[in-house]
């Protein structure tokens, strides 16, 4: 059954469930895990099997089914093999292995990098007193897209199941990753950190409007002047392309603008702002237009 369509698998698996209900109406719940093992590759239902499993009280055959069914299913079934990866996880969890629970999100933060498995990845590393070295390979990860190996002066085990290396070449395609950096810095609010990372993601060039807008917003009470030039650039950007929509996002920036000149006590600076604008794109009517809805009268507080 290598290799086999997937027509065939489910065509088998209709049949494997049909054949487990009847098991399970007959009372013959000893004959389902013998049957599951003999199918799991087949029918790609180790899953079940491992549940099946731990719900016998069997958790060391479970544990060795979880680490076969990854092992065979990863590269071409990667969402079963995550569905073993979490028993395992669940099962170190458990038995209060924190270590091996921390590596467990190591290597799920390593795969698919987020501000998101970053603070999941602090929590368990903090219940595994290791946070503070956990945390330095984290972020020298996102800037390398080089994790550190299992040895003498890495804390966590290694997990039961890994990534083929084949499969992590992909890993190290867009490093430094800039944008989870950015976000971890403001979530830390290293705004400093912020601000050069920023000026180093806008030297490789493109749009990084959604980024951009997170550092503008970060800092737009601490360096104003900073967040007024990222503001300024990406509604200068987004009046270039010359459509009403871009207008109206282009009057997003300039009210946050607008917002900073006020509680800096510079609306003078504004409304030299506006009258560059009008006059420099006095043809673009539509623009103008919006321009008429920015009026420094209309500040709240």
């Amino acid at each position: 059954t290598q290799g086999a369509g997937f027509s065939f698998i489910y065509q088998r698996n209709r049949l494997l469930s049909c054949l487990l209900d009847a098991c399970a109406r007959a009372g013959w719940k000893d004959r389902m895990v013998p049957l599951l093992e003999a199918e799991a590759d087949a029918c790609r239902c180790h899953a079940r099997l491992v549940d099946e499993l731990l719900a016998a009280g069997d958790e060391e055959r479970a544990r060795a089914w979880c680490i076969r069914g990854y092992a065979s299913t990863i590269a071409d079934a990667p969402g079963i093999a995550q569905e073993l990866q979490d028993r395992l996880r669940d099962m170190a969890q458990r038995h209060r292995r924190h270590d091996l629970v921390a590596a467990y999100v190591a290597q799920e933060f390593r795969e698919r990098p987020s501000l998101h498995g970053y603070t999941d990845l602090r929590k368990a590393a903090e219940r595994a007193k290791c946070w503070p070295v956990v945390r330095e390979a984290a972020l020298g990860y996102l800037e390398s897209g080089i994790f550190p190996e299992p040895g003498p002066r890495w804390p966590l085990p290694a997990p039961e199941v890994e990534r083929p290396a084949v499969g992590k070449q992909h890993l190290r395609a867009a490093f430094p990753h800039f944008p989870v950096l950015i976000e971890i810095a403001i979530a830390e609010q290293r705004l400093d950190d912020v601000v050069s990372l920023h000026q180093r993601l806008c030297k490789l060039g493109g749009w990084h409007g959604e980024i951009d807008v997170r550092v503008a917003a970060a800092v737009a009470v601490s360096l104003p002047d900073t967040a007024l030039g990222i503001r300024r650039a990406l509604a200068q950007e987004l009046i270039a392309r010359a459509k009403p929509s871009a207008y109206e996002q282009a009057a997003g920036h300039l009210r946050a603008m607008r917002d900073i000149y006020a509680r800096e006590q510079r609306l003078a600076e504004w409304e030299q702002l506006i009258a560059q604008l009008r006059t420099q794109h006095r043809a673009k009517r539509r623009l103008l237009e919006t321009l008429d809805t920015l009026s420094s009268r209309r500040i709240v507080g």
